[in-house]
């Protein structure tokens, strides 16, 4: 018996695709947002979701570099979130979003 911890994993891509669209459409709230995938098959296949409300998931890649890994981090709901890839730390100004040097 096996048994799988914590929520299932969405499609970044398709988040990031809807709170985009959101924008587009003049939604405010996350409540509508949330709502409005849930109601509109048109919205949801457009934001990747597929017409079933379930996100396309798109497999782990096993690949290795000599410069790339698997990173991990807790966002601020103590949810945890992993990626493959290169991690940049970078120095940005506040007032202009420029790069510091």
């Amino acid at each position: 018996m096996s048994f799988t911890l914590g929520t299932p994993e969405y499609n970044r891509e398709a988040i990031f695709k809807a709170l985009l669209t959101s924008q587009l459409e003049g939604i405010d709230k996350f409540s509508e947002l949330s709502t409005r995938l849930k109601q509109d098959i048109r919205f949801r296949y457009c934001c990747d979701f597929g017409i079933s409300g379930q996100t396309k998931k798109h497999p782990k890649s096993k690949q290795s570099s000599t410069n790339s890994n698997w990173h991990a981090k807790l966002d601020s709901f103590k949810n945890k979130i992993t990626w493959f890839g290169y991690k940049l730390n970078l120095a940005v100004d506040a007032k202009s979003e420029l790069p510091r040097f």
